[in-house]
């Protein structure tokens, strides 16, 4: 109900993460629901947010996502009523989170590894695009059929990744997966006991993710770091979460109630539904019924939201992303730790050093290790040998 009594009627179908589900039921809502379309929540993946916001926008009709977050859909000119509540794939959001975070830690050389998907490989591209660093090995995992990792491919890749010879190797590999491809490449890397001290770094697509019932695979220390989208829990969270709890108990009095909201995206689906009607509501009625007018309200959108604060860029991002930077501790731990945030630039990182645990060297250290081996001294040639020794005998 907006602030002058007028009430929102909305109605869920399931766009499937799939373009060929998402677009028919858009036409659907447009053509049959019976009721003008003022906006649109969603859609969760970017593939259906693409096929549906292109349409939206040649009808000025706004779409507010919770998780999409393809570089794509920051082009202003082909999706012009777009917003959403995460920053994209790109210096804009994780990739620049990312970026600042290894700047932050002082390395300067890394490794990539990437698995064969449109997401991943877009990540590896805009990655490649903004990394000023050295790059000591590129490599990309081929994905089977079945979505499986490919066995061949992903040996073929760590076989290739520079070890041995300390100018060229990197003990920091970033990993672009989703968290079904990342864990078999890492517990095949432990396996085939890959370069024990290797830091793993990874993105939101496998970072903060749970591991399953057994971590007894990993080292014992495994030092896995990462980014992750943000998780608020400023007032406007706590009062929203309370408020769920109240009837959950109302409902349901025998269960027990929920203790934090399941997942980052469950926050900002709520942010997303507030932001479209805070816009709805600081309209006068009558200009309700021109969606165009709703896109532009969007625009200047600024509120405290249950997933922080809330305002958007010219291209419909997130303004001002943050993401949480995470540390898996021990093969012991059953989660993993906050040991920090980033922002999309080097400024804004700020971690805890001692709180985190890295493979090999062990936790509470002042300083991060540094992404290289140290380069010994040139070897003594025979004929120097001979020689010191004959100048001895002399």
């Amino acid at each position: 109900i907006l602030s002058d009594g007028t009430e929102i009627k909305s109605l869920v179908v399931n766009a499937a993460c799939d373009p060929k589900v998402a677009v028919p039921a858009y036409w659907k809502l447009q053509t049959e629901w019976g009721n003008p379309l003022h906006g649109i929540i969603g859609c969760r993946c970017s593939g259906a947010s693409i096929s549906v916001s292109r349409i939206a926008g040649l009808e000025n009709v706004p779409v507010v996502s919770m998780s999409s977050t393809s570089a794509r859909l920051s082009r202003v000119d082909e999706f012009p009523s777009f917003f959403r509540l995460v920053g994209p794939d790109d210096y804009r959001g994780q990739v620049g989170a990312l970026v600042s975070l290894l700047t932050h830690l002082g390395w300067n050389r890394i490794s990539v590894i990437n698995t064969e998907t449109d997401f991943t490989k877009d990540l590896a591209f805009e990655f490649g695009n903004l990394w000023k660093g050295d790059i000591a090995y590129f490599h990309t995992v081929r994905i089977d059929s079945d979505g499986a990792v490919d066995a061949g491919s992903l040996d073929l890749a760590l076989d290739g990744v520079p070890t041995e010879n300390p100018r060229l190797n990197s003990r920091v590999i970033v990993l672009l997966a989703h968290h079904q491809h990342a864990f078999p490449i890492l517990q095949r890397a432990r396996e085939r006991n890959f370069q024990p001290d290797t830091i793993w770094v990874g993105t939101h697509s496998w970072t903060d993710r749970f591991f399953g019932d057994s971590t007894q695979w990993m080292p014992d220390i495994p030092g896995y770091i990462g980014i992750a989208q943000y998780r608020n829990r400023n007032s406007e969270y706590q009062d929203f979460l309370q408020r769920i709890q109240a009837k959950q108990r109302q409902l349901r009095p025998l269960t027990p109630v929920m203790e934090f909201l399941p997942d980052y995206a469950a926050e900002t689906m709520v942010d997303s539904i507030l932001s479209l009607a805070k816009a709805l509501s600081s309209l006068q009625p009558k200009d309700r019924a021109e969606t165009g007018h709703i896109v532009n309200a969007l625009k200047n959108i600024t509120f405290s939201g249950v997933s922080g604060p809330v305002s958007f860029t010219a291209e419909g991002d997130r303004a001002n992303p943050q993401y949480m930077v995470m540390n898996f501790p021990t093969n012991t731990a059953t989660e993993w730790v906050n040991v920090g945030v980033a922002g999309i630039t080097p400024d804004t990182v700020d971690i805890d050093i001692r709180a985190i645990c890295w493979a090999s060297v062990g936790c509470n250290q002042a300083t991060a290790p540094t992404d290289t081996y140290p380069v010994p001294p040139n070897a003594v040639p025979l004929w120097g040998t001979l020689l010191i020794v004959v100048i001895s005998i002399l």
